[in-house]
């Protein structure tokens, strides 16, 4: 509907006045964008299933008329106001320009999740993107509202969307301003205080993000220097100082391809920094704990490493990494009946990747089973390894 109402919107832009009044396109597409009213229930066709797209095309006609009032109200305020309601759009577009994207890569993340865990784990950052969109879509509405002078009305929406989402800054933004128009000035100071408040961490969720993204890409100096930009902004959350960790651990394995062992080292060493602070602020994290016992372990500190797995293996029972990792650790050292048990739990949790059953048939193999052996290297060939 925003989209559709935004391009109908540019068709009406030469009724905008402009005599001593510059307005940026942006500005002008989202204010004429309320002209359009609905006056029939939407028609929707037939889903449609598109060869080179993932997914369904969902085509609706919608039936509006056009009441240029919106545009005239827009015109007489003064330039406080339309600065005001400038920002509050801009700050609104932006949010949705972001969620979009992040909503597009996690539908990419699904895609190509294997585990039941890593769905799972995208299902819930589905759910509270869609929190996001909620409230995002509620302070759109109070704009439109306030813009229209429905004070109450805009408060109302405003009220809902802080309840769908207690740290998105807009809301109180814009309940600022309005309580503002009101002369409610205690309020709109404590309102303007709390969205001041909640835009570091927002402005720290955004770097994470992009952080968390050129991980996925292997770029990590990139990722380094926003999760840096991220604690700046916010000290005290846990999953960046994790995250932080992680795209050490990762820059570490590039230097060991290289061939670099000290920079790897060093890598190593600063993501184990990494992972004590996120367990500092945050100790039941079983991700964190497995990342700290990776890192101990390529520094050769096996003990430690064991302890950090069995952290984080008592934290999620069902957290395959850290048992394919300790058992990595077990066969080192030469536990290899440990080794076989832990690799056996991977293989119930992940019972279609090959590359575990081979792992398993060597550890059998060093045992002296070789049925056993064979079976698994049979089942790891029927599955592609």
């Amino acid at each position: 509907m925003r989209n559709a109402a935004e391009k109908a919107g540019t068709y009406v832009k030469s009724y905008t006045r402009t005599k001593n009044l510059v307005l940026e396109e942006d500005v002008i597409e989202t204010m004429t964008a309320n002209i359009l009213k609905p006056i029939e229930n939407p028609h929707f066709y037939p889903l449609e299933e598109v060869d080179n797209l993932e997914g369904i095309l969902i085509r609706v006609t919608v039936k509006v008329q056009i009441d240029d009032s919106d545009i005239n109200r827009w015109l007489n305020k003064n330039e406080q106001e339309k600065a005001m309601l400038v920002a509050q759009n801009e700050s609104l577009r932006k949010a949705n320009a972001e969620q979009e994207r992040q909503i597009a890569e996690l539908k990419r993340q699904l895609s190509q999740a294997t585990t039941k865990q890593a769905k799972e784990t995208i299902a819930q950052e589905f759910a509270a993107e869609d929190k996001k969109f909620l409230s995002d879509q509620k302070v759109d509405e109070a704009n439109k509202l306030f813009d229209k002078g429905d004070y109450n009305g805009a408060i109302k929406l405003c009220n809902e969307a802080i309840e769908l989402d207690l740290y998105n800054p807009t809301p109180y933004l814009v309940r600022s301003n309005i309580y503002f128009a009101l002369k409610q000035y205690e309020k709109s100071t404590a309102d303007m205080n709390k969205s001041i408040e909640l835009f570091a961490p927002f402005k720290s969720k955004l770097y994470k993000k992009h952080g968390d993204n050129y991980v996925k890409s292997a770029q990590y100096e990139l990722a380094l220097q926003d999760y840096n930009k991220a604690i700046e902004l916010n000290p005290n959350d846990a999953d960046i100082y994790r995250n932080h960790g992680i795209a050490y651990v990762n820059f570490g394995v590039h230097y060991l391809t290289i061939k670099d062992g000290e920079r790897a080292l060093t890598n190593y060493e600063l993501a184990i920094q990494d992972f004590n602070k996120a367990i500092e602020l945050n100790p039941n994290d079983a991700v964190t704990w497995c990342g700290l016992g990776t890192a101990c372990s390529v520094l050769g500190q096996n003990e430690q490493a064991i302890i950090d797995f069995n952290r984080a293996l008592k934290l999620d029972p069902k957290f395959s990494e850290a048992y394919f990792k300790r058992s990595m650790i077990y066969a080192f050292v030469g536990n290899l009946e440990a080794a076989i048990a832990d690799m056996t739990k991977v293989i119930e949790l992940e019972p279609n990747d090959g590359m575990y059953w081979k792992i398993r048939g060597e550890l059998y193999k060093q045992l002296g089973y070789e049925t056993k052996a064979q079976a698994d290297f049979a089942k790891a060939k029927q599955l592609g390894h």
